[in-house]
C-alpha cells in the first residue's frame, strides 16, 4: 500500500492524516459540524480510491474476555462470529482478538471480545465516506491501536496501565503481558 488515510474520530472532532510511503505527509482537523463535514468531503475527493482506517476514540465501548473450545479455521470463525453476535447483536463495529490457551484442563482458547457499541460518534464521518465512495479499510478502537505502542516501546512488564488525556478526558487502558485486557475512559 502506497498510501492511506488514518483517520482519528474524537465527539468533537476528526483528525485526518495523509500517509505516502509510510511517512506521514499531511494532517487536517475537521471539527464535528457542517463546515467540517463539507471540508472532509473535499478532502475525501482530493485522496479519491486511498484506503482508510478509522481509529475510534469513544466512551460507548466494551471488552469482555472469554474463553471457547480450541477450534482453527472456518470453525473458529464461526464459533467467533456466534459468540460475537450473542454479545454484541445489533453492534455493527466488534471484533475477537486471540489471547492464548488456558494452560489447564481443555486448554480452551481465550479471546479478547470488543465492540464500539454507540457509533454515534463516528456516523457522519462513515456516512461521508459512503457518499464519496471511499474505501474503508477498517474501524478500529483507540486502546487495540495502543497494543502497538506498547510492542513499539518494548515495554515489557507484565501488568501495565496506560494513562492518556483525550478530548473526552482520561483514558485508562490496562494490558498483561502487552495484551490488551480492558480500557475506560
Amino acid at each position: 500500500m502506497i498510501s492511506k488515510i488514518v483517520l482519528c474520530a474524537f465527539p468533537t472532532r476528526l483528525t485526518a492524516g495523509f500517509w505516502r510511503l509510510g511517512r506521514l505527509v499531511s494532517c487536517e482537523v475537521f471539527q464535528n459540524d457542517e463546515n467540517g463535514l463539507n471540508a472532509f468531503r473535499v478532502f475525501l475527493h482530493r485522496h479519491k480510491g486511498t484506503a482508510i482506517f478509522v481509529i475510534a476514540d469513544a466512551v460507548e465501548e466494551d471488552y469482555r474476555v472469554e474463553t471457547a473450545p480450541h477450534t482453527s479455521g472456518n470453525a473458529r470463525q464461526v464459533l467467533l462470529e456466534r459468540k460475537l453476535g450473542q454479545l454484541y447483536r445489533t453492534t455493527l463495529y466488534r471484533a475477537a482478538q486471540f489471547i492464548g490457551r488456558e494452560r489447564e484442563g481443555r486448554r480452551d482458547d481465550i479471546f479478547l471480545l470488543v465492540a464500539l457499541s454507540n457509533a454515534e460518534s463516528i456516523q457522519p464521518w462513515i456516512l461521508a465516506m459512503e457518499e464519496q465512495r471511499a474505501p474503508l479499510a477498517g474501524v478500529y478502537l483507540l486502546p487495540m491501536v495502543s497494543q502497538f505502542l506498547i510492542n513499539r516501546l518494548k515495554l515489557a512488564a507484565p501488568h501495565l496501565l496506560l494513562m492518556d488525556g483525550q478530548v473526552s478526558g482520561l483514558r485508562q487502558t490496562y494490558f498483561h503481558n502487552g495484551q490488551l485486557r480492558v480500557s475506560r475512559l
